[in-house]
């Protein structure tokens, strides 16, 4: 395999959480579409899909001055995969099953899995990846890559840009918020290396989801009421979900992780490619809200 550039600081904390902890910071956007996909056009699809952005041919490996992105092969048998019709496992079985399959550590960076539901007239797509290679901005822009490769193929130049590699984040000129109490970033030793070449599996792994179910109205107005607050709609439901377990547990005050995006951080950022993980993740303190005239059991 061919290296081409080491990992930022960023990329290689998401590669060695996930190393570390089985596949903790993997994650896999499902996609419903209307009609049965045709298994041969979805696989014709998908493999031309799979050539075009350099970041799908990527691996992770150690050496000595530590992580490295590497060229890999192109699809591996597996990878890319249709279940026959009529699965027995409802949707949401199969994206939890998905969680818990844990991409191999020094294998392929993401799988992508058609079910299709001939009952519902309908086809479930599974795309799985390493956050590594992918912040919540290149998700978006990949997977709509693969859609107009399923169904609107065209020779016409993209919006996106999505076949050019992106840089190291730690060469970029970062511009930090106007924060004069901002603390000052302390000196970290280099962790010990992992063995990058080794399947890491986890018989134990039982990651799970509670599934939310919106109207497109009630999707429209909540990124609505999001944006006019200047937050995501996943910090909206991390804080959601920090206070409904700290009300659970009786906690005053719980440590929230949320992602922050770093895209518009940097001096060259109009020149960043749409695919990539520029992205940190910021901890903060969520309290317990008040409940004011809560009446006792």
């Amino acid at each position: 395999m061919t290296p081409l550039r080491r990992l930022s600081d960023v990329e290689a904390a998401f590669a060695r959480t996930n190393a570390l902890m089985h596949g903790t910071t993997q994650v896999t956007t499902h996609v419903t579409l209307r009609g049965e996909l045709d298994p041969e056009h979805f696989r014709s699809g998908a493999e031309g899909w799979a050539a075009e952005p350099p970041l799908l041919s990527l691996r992770i490996e150690e050496r000595p001055d530590g992580l490295w992105f590497t060229t890999g092969p192109g699809p591996r048998p597996g990878q890319i995969r249709h279940d026959p019709p009529g699965t027995p496992e409802s949707a949401d079985d199969v994206l939890c099953g998905e969680l818990n399959d844990v991409l191999e550590t020094g294998g392929p960076l993401w799988r992508l899995r058609l079910v299709r539901d001939p009952g519902a007239g309908a086809s479930q797509l599974y795309f799985t990846r390493n956050h590594a290679i992918s912040d919540g901005h290149s998700t978006g822009v990949v997977v709509r890559a693969l859609l107009d490769a399923l169904f609107a193929p065209t020779d016409e130049v993209s919006v996106h840009d999505v076949r050019t590699l992106p840089p190291n984040g730690d060469a970029l000129t970062y511009r930090p918020p106007a924060r004069p109490d901002a603390p000052v970033r302390k000196f970290a030793p280099r962790p010990d290396p992992l063995p990058f070449a080794a399947h890491r599996a986890w018989d134990q792994r039982a990651a799970d989801f509670v599934s939310l179910a919106f109207t497109r109205e009630e999707s429209l107005a909540l990124k609505s009421w999001c944006r006019e607050r200047r937050v995501t709609v996943n910090q909206f439901f991390a804080v959601a979900l920090a206070e409904s377990y700290a009300e659970v547990t009786g906690r005053s005050e719980v440590n929230l992780c949320t992602a922050v995006s770093l895209r518009r951080r940097y001096e060259e950022s109009a020149e960043l490619p749409d695919v990539g993980c520029f992205i940190n993740v910021e901890r903060s303190r969520a309290g317990r809200p008040g409940r004011s005239g809560r009446r006792s059991p």
